[in-house]
């Protein structure tokens, strides 16, 4: 059986390279989870995410996507040097929580060579999302944690039941 998209979370920022900050969208599917990068070999793929997550067109995305997670071949978007593939099997720990104000998402998994491995990312919902939701009259807090509820919702229909169990869900 293919392999299916089960959702794609735009703006997570991550600290796992080189101490820095990098933003990346995280392709959830039945497998896996990718955390794909925007570096310079996948520019536009933030708008491609962005567009993908059903945000008004027309907004900062005016080309098209060198290579659009929503769209493009799931195991194309694996190999892109630099993104991070988290096989749902090796999942060890999966942890969803708010922390100082946000909601972070904590992944530790063995890797294919058995060694210990983990992602953190902060999820942030795109400034567009942002806009729309605050003129609803909704606060800045209550947008954020909507938007993690909508993100772990992905998760929770993604996961294998052993995953999913093993998950901390702490919204």
């Amino acid at each position: 059986m293919a392999e299916r998209r089960i959702g794609l979370i735009p703006n997570a920022v991550t600290m796992i390279r080189s101490g820095n900050n990098e933003t990346c969208g995280i392709l959830v599917t039945d497998r896996r989870t990718i955390f794909a990068f925007e570096t310079p070999k996948v520019k536009g793929a933030k708008a491609g995410l962005r567009d993908t997550f059903g945000l008004e067109p027309g907004g900062e995305a005016t080309k098209p996507p060198a290579l659009d997670p929503g769209t493009a071949d799931i195991d194309s978007m694996a190999r892109i040097d630099g993104n991070i593939v988290v096989p749902h099997i090796s999942i060890k720990k999966f942890e969803f929580a708010k922390f100082l104000g946000g909601y972070v998402l904590t992944i530790s998994y063995e890797s294919e060579q058995g060694k210990e491995m983990g992602v953190m990312a902060t999820l942030l919902p795109p400034k567009q999302l942002l806009k729309a939701k605050k003129l609803q009259g909704l606060s800045p807090k209550d947008i954020k944690k909507q938007y993690a509820e909508k993100a772990a919702e992905v998760f929770k229909r993604a996961l294998p039941p052993v995953a999913a169990a093993k998950g901390v869900w702490k919204l």
